[in-house]
């Protein structure tokens, strides 16, 4: 299964000092909504206030990290794939206790 992909860390255009720290993201932005979201023209996302495109942003990748999450609950069972921390050795324990 391919890669699922998030783009645009939304990030703030306005405060930039300079056009190379603003131009780019702006550009990376503007590519990503039209080759990430589908059915979107480069005419449709040049012509679309800001707020509207951040939104679609947002909601477009919200939607690949709970398809991700999915992905990954459906590869481990169900069970989350990782524990850490003081929990590691509950749960070990109660894995090698269901093992015996």
């Amino acid at each position: 299964m391919a890669p699922f992909v998030c783009f645009s860390h939304l990030t703030n255009l306005f405060f930039s000092i300079s056009p190379d720290e603003y131009y780019q993201p702006w550009q990376d932005e503007i590519w990503g909504c039209v080759n990430y979201i589908k059915g979107m023209s480069y005419e449709t996302v040049m012509g679309m206030p800001v707020y509207k495109r951040k939104y679609w942003i947002l909601k477009h990748n919200a939607e690949q990290k709970a398809q991700e999450e999915a992905y990954e609950a459906s590869k481990t069972g169900g069970k989350t794939a990782s524990v850490g921390g003081t929990a590691i050795n509950s749960y070990a324990e109660i894995e090698q206790g269901a093992k015996k």
